[in-house]
């Protein structure tokens, strides 16, 4: 299996989900706007943000 790349231009870096990316990922996801637009459940927790982001890592 290959890692995921990272792919870098001069405005924009995609690289893969890290174990830092936790609080970061928790914190977009606890924006008002994001919620609304993503039917996100009010329930979201830190907890939440970490499955999904080990959901991501091992796809």
């Amino acid at each position: 299996m290959s890692e995921c790349p990272t792919l870098e231009t001069d405005r924009l870096r995609l690289r893969p989900f890290t174990d830092d990316d936790v609080e970061a990922y928790f914190m977009l996801f606890d924006t008002p706007e994001v919620c609304r637009s993503l039917d996100v459940p009010v329930s979201f927790s830190r907890e939440d943000a970490w499955t999904h982001l080990a959901l991501w890592r091992g796809q």
